[in-house]
């Protein structure tokens, strides 16, 4: 991997870092933010992804494509709200 895929994933996974601070504070409660949080993530994940060229930036397209894919593999590709009801 060259030196310019590496300073762009570092770029990307900064985003992680931000997040895990917004919510690591002991003092407040913070999971109120994690929908905001998880939508903003995977805004930001597609929005790199459609502006990067994958024909010139072939390593960090594809190992921006694979964090891209894992992250609406386990959050979606969305946040919907439902009421569960359970059957009595």
């Amino acid at each position: 991997m060259n030196l310019d895929a590496i300073t762009h994933v570092v770029h990307v996974l900064a985003n992680f870092g931000v997040a895990q601070e917004a919510l690591e504070g002991e003092n407040n409660v913070n999971l109120s933010l994690l929908p905001m949080i998880i939508h903003k993530l995977g805004r930001t994940l597609h929005d790199i992804l459609d502006a990067v060229d994958d024909d010139d930036q072939v390593q960090f397209y594809k190992i921006l494509f694979q964090i891209h894919h894992e992250f609406e593999t386990r959050w979606g590709n969305e946040i919907t709200y439902r009421v569960q009801t359970h059957p009595r």
